[in-house]
């Protein structure tokens, strides 16, 4: 195995990757891509935004399904005080799942980013003091590596209502995504992204146009994933 990739000596702490974007932009795809790709040349784990390993006991699964209906319910209810109590569970496990996580592994694939879901959906789960604290109790180590899959909020609300449409978990869009909404959401991406990268320099930033069709999306990562010595 490589000691260094991307610059990291993953010897001494995994390669962070984070895939972010809005519902509907893809990312789910392209983590599967990258998986396939990083088979068998790397020692890797997905984390996943409602935290849990590719590799979990039944126990954390039971917890993921209670923590979704509960915020599920909320979107239903429009009763935030329901999303912000299962945040806070998530906010307690998180860090635990992470380090167990991270133990021996070349590359951490982060589907979604606490330090980014935080800033672009705080507003949806209790405001400032609650995505400050939020953040913190995370303890989620910035990316080194961020692949923003920036998608029009047309785009994405059209891909919300069709996994609605075709009998996903989801009965009602989230709070955050009425068109309008995703219209903020995007902006505060972009945002977020800014503030992760002028407290870290050396982050990396790959933009993925979004809005292609998947096999566009895919080859242009692949392409940027390519340049950086990953594939």
């Amino acid at each position: 195995m490589a000691k260094h990739i991307a610059g990291i000596d993953v010897s001494k702490r995994p390669l962070r990757i984070a895939v972010v974007g809005m519902d509907g932009s893809g990312k789910s795809t392209v983590v599967g891509s990258m998986i396939k790709r990083f088979q068998g040349k790397y020692r890797f784990e997905l984390l996943k935004a409602l935290p849990r390993p590719t590799r979990t006991y039944a126990i954390t699964n039971w917890v993921e399904r209670k923590l979704d209906q509960l915020a599920l319910k909320g979107d239903e209810l429009s009763q935030k005080h329901l999303l912000i109590v299962s945040q806070a569970i998530q906010n307690a496990i998180y860090p635990f799942l992470r380090i167990g996580a991270e133990k021996k592994k070349d590359i951490i694939i982060y589907e979604r980013h606490p330090l980014i879901d935080y800033e672009t959906y705080g507003p949806y789960y209790g405001g400032k003091a609650a995505t400050k604290m939020g953040k913190f109790l995370s303890a989620a180590p910035h990316p080194d590596i961020i692949i923003h899959l920036d998608v029009s909020p047309e785009k994405a609300y059209r891909q919300v209502l069709s996994r609605i449409g075709a009998g996903h978990r989801k009965k009602v869009p989230h709070l955050h995504e009425s068109l309008g909404e995703l219209r903020k959401v995007r902006a505060r991406f972009d945002k977020a992204i800014s503030k992760l990268v002028s407290q870290n320099p050396k982050t990396i930033v790959i933009r993925i146009d979004a809005n292609k069709p998947k096999n566009e999306m895919l080859k242009s990562l692949h392409a940027e994933l390519d340049h950086l010595g990953l594939l």
